[in-house]
């Protein structure tokens, strides 16, 4: 590992302070208000989702439970399940220490300082200048691949990305000198990514670094050795992460992606071939701010920027950086480009079809991120060669030249031809990929508008290459040329964050009049807020719904049955168009609807069944089609009768119910229940059904042996006999239990090699010190 002090510590010491400058100077304005303004723009998914889902899990953390079940998303979703929780990340403890916005605020900031540091000693390992190393983590850390996730409020794909550059430079270190430092530093990188709980990433990461070792592979003469420390990566980090592996399998196999998604789900977000301009012109499509981006998808996932400059210098690095240091990088940026495309090339259709777990996922864009990584290589390369080397290829700088003038030269044409600008607009329209409304195409103010914006971003981009080619120019004749073409990189990459860096009021978000209204309303019910899904994982209520991708089958299937679509298509987003009668099953009494000036709260189910239920009458039907049948049924009541999947066990008569049954603790993952039965019944429970919920009977109680049954499909049942009841139902799934102490053991081995490592280190160079003074005495 010592490589990546190859450059001295003062070099790494300046690193270290210009990385920390530029980050404060980013963020510095929201780090040190606790009831600041939050990053990220308001109605994308930190303000809809995320910010809800961190305050849940470290507001229970806080009062000492550990949440592995969600009761207020869905009717109750698994909450530990390697997506939602990111309470074994250990940076996101950050919350424990500080308020809602400013521990977001600080844990933004930190990830942008750690992916550019560790980028940093990822350049420095492959002995880079010092400048030409500083220069690429800026590059990276203010990126669009990177940095523009923030506008979306993607606080888990930057916890994950953030780690990506430090496995590169452990596999990096493994094939240059083998060691089990660089086995340890690989093992916590991907340890790190996967419990930033962005299976995706890791994935995509996994898949990249899989396509770079193969093409390592083929020079290194240590095969063997490479392979062994590529092997103790993968599963040490599968050891050490197992709790949230195992979890997220088990979620996996009862979530609706459990099949994968559709071919057509699969291939959204694909990266749009006309988004090779963001490269240069960042914002020809418009910049979400002053102009609304009218290109395809998302711009936060469609943006190769890492500056105007910083992309000439890649290309510059690419062709006459050196052999050693490129190291495939221009291959892996291509290959990584070409996957990103998804489905507008047939390599796509291959990989959905072939490669193990690639139809999990959508958003093949986000490949434009590892490929930004080797973007970012390269431009320190092309800047490592022209600090190096003086003499400038005159060919490159005429093509620069020549580009720059081009840009300029076609700003202009826009407006010359507004016709053609406007077929082009309406040509990305008629796509179906365009998030903007269709009036807006038709819009002639809007159209020129876009082009007006368009041709300024061209010739800003034209006028920046030009700039470029004189300094280069002049790099013959004095080194300060090379210091302009560095202040031009990362003010290019600064202004580019700058303006996509926006905020959001917390208290904007209406939290403190929904707690006040379900003061006033109190009661054990859920709503359907159509408003915001997961705000009631703030306001401590309960919502049928909400924004995840990780939803229950079982229940993602029912939803699909009550508005009427095909339940064997339900594998993506669970959605609510209409209200059902059968939804007061599920204690739904509130919908709550968007309005221009507001909300409105409607009461749609005054009556609805209670969280506990004793039914004496059941239906034994196992096909999911017939329950749905059943109950679809006007003659159904769930008042009065349960369908099971098979015969319970004690078996109730059927007759009136003679007993009660009552809560007498409940939490997060577990509800305390006692009752009296004078007959056997069926207790129905109406939350979501897990095969990871579990009963332990308690001292006094009749019954020794519980069984909790699927229920109305989605619901929860267990059989009952006559007699005092005394029992806990929790949510204790097995793979968790196996998964803590396998984590737990591992941790402690890894502890272990990492001292016993750092001893030896440490006894090395003490020895080669002593060894240096004897030498020196004689």
């Amino acid at each position: 590992m010592k490589g990546i002090l190859a450059s001295g510590r003062l070099p790494l010491a300046l690193a270290l302070v210009t990385l920390t400058a530029l980050t404060l100077i980013m963020f510095g304005d929201l780090l040190f208000s606790p009831d600041g303004p939050i990053l990220s723009k308001k109605g994308l998914d930190l303000s809809t989702a995320e910010m809800f889902l961190r305050d849940f899990e470290f507001r229970e953390l806080k009062n000492g439970n550990f949440p592995l079940w969600n009761p207020h998303l869905f009717s109750g979703v698994p909450f530990f399940d390697g997506v939602q929780s990111t309470t074994l990340y250990p940076l996101n403890y950050l919350h424990l220490l500080f308020p809602l916005p400013q521990a977001i605020n600080i844990g933004i900031a930190l990830h942008t300082f750690l992916i550019g540091f560790f980028m940093y000693l990822w350049t420095s390992h492959r002995r880079l200048h010092p400048l030409a190393c500083t220069l690429s983590a800026l590059l990276i850390m203010f990126s669009g691949a990177y940095f523009m996730h923030i506008y979306a409020g993607h606080l888990g794909n930057l916890c994950a990305m953030a780690w990506a550059p430090l496995l590169f430079l452990s596999i990096d270190g493994l094939l240059d000198r083998p060691s089990v430092g660089w086995c340890l530093l690989g093992i916590f990188a991907v340890t790190m990514q996967v419990l930033a709980t962005q299976p995706q990433y890791v994935y995509y990461t996994a898949l990249t670094a899989g396509i770079y070792c193969s093409f390592s592979l083929i020079k290194t003469a240590r095969r063997g050795i490479f392979l062994a420390g590529l092997l103790a990566i993968f599963l040490g980090s599968l050891l050490l992460s197992s709790v949230q592996i195992f979890s997220g399998i088990q979620s996996a196999k009862e979530g609706i992606r459990n099949l994968g998604v559709s071919f057509q789900f699969s291939s959204m977000f694909s990266f749009p071939p006309e988004n090779f301009l963001t490269m240069l012109s960042p914002f020809f499509f418009g910049d979400m701010t002053k102009a609304p981006y009218w290109g395809r998808c998302y711009l936060w996932e469609m943006s190769l920027f890492i500056g105007v400059t910083g992309f000439f210098l890649a290309i510059y690095g690419a062709l006459y950086g050196e052999k050693h240091l490129r190291r495939y990088s221009v291959t892996m940026a291509a290959i990584l480009l070409l996957i990103s495309l998804g489905a507008h090339t047939p390599l796509f259709n291959l990989l959905y079809h072939y490669l193990p777990w690639f139809n999990k996922f959508r958003g093949t864009s986000k490949f434009i991120f590892p490929a930004s990584l080797f973007f970012s290589m390269l431009a320190g390369i092309g800047m490592d060669s022209l600090i190096k080397h003086p003499h400038v290829s005159r060919k490159f700088i005429l093509a620069l030249f020549a580009a720059g003038g081009l840009l300029v030269a076609t700003a202009p044409l826009i407006s010359t031809y507004p016709n053609q600008w406007s077929n082009l607009m309406q040509a990305v329209q008629a796509t179906g990929e365009s998030y903007l409304s269709p009036q807006a195409y038709l819009d002639a103010a809007f159209i020129e508008n876009a082009g007006r914006f368009a041709s300024a971003a061209l010739n800003t981009s034209g006028i920046i290459c030009l700039m470029l080619s004189l300094f280069l120019l002049l790099r013959k004749y004095t080194e300060k040329a090379l210091y302009c073409v560095v202040i031009m990189a990362c003010a290019e990459v600064l202004v580019f964050a700058a303006m996509n860096r926006p905020v959001f009021d917390i208290r904007s978000v209406m939290l403190d009049d929904f707690k006040r209204f379900y003061a006033e309303h109190p009661g054990d019910y859920r709503v359907l807020n159509q408003f915001i899904p997961n705000m009631a994982l703030s306001t401590d209520s309960k919502d049928i719904g909400g924004y995840f991708p990780v939803v229950l089958k079982r229940y993602a299937q029912f939803i699909a049955f009550t508005q009427g679509t095909d339940p064997d298509r339900t594998m993506q987003i669970t959605t609510f168009r209409r209200y059902h009668p059968l939804f007061r099953m599920l204690r739904c009494r509130y919908v709550i609807i968007p309005r221009v000036n507001g909300v409105l709260i409607q009461e749609v189910a005054p009556q609805i069944l209670p969280r506990l239920l004793l039914i004496q009458d059941w239906q034994t039907l196992s096909r999911r089609n017939d329950i749905f049948k059943e109950m679809a049924k006007a003659t159904f009541d769930p008042l009065r009768v349960v369908i099971l999947e098979s015969d319970p066990v004690p078996q109730p008569e059927r007759a009136s119910t003679a007993g009660m049954v009552a809560i007498e603790e409940s939490s997060t993952d577990s509800l305390r229940i006692r009752g009296k039965l004078g007959r056997a019944a069926i207790l129905l429970i109406t939350d979501s059904y897990s095969s990871g919920w579990r009963v332990r009977a308690l001292p006094g109680s009749v019954q020794q042996n519980y069984r909790v049954m699927p229920a109305n499909y989605t619901l929860m049942a267990i059989p009952l006999s006559a007699g005092e009841h005394r029992l806990i139902l929790e949510y204790k799934p097995r793979a968790f239990l196996i998964g803590k102490w396998l984590s737990l053991f591992s941790l402690g081995i890894y502890i272990i090699v990492l001292i016993c490592y750092l001893r030896t280190l440490t006894n090395t160079k003490g020895k080669m010190v002593s060894e240096t003074g004897n030498y020196q005495k004689h």
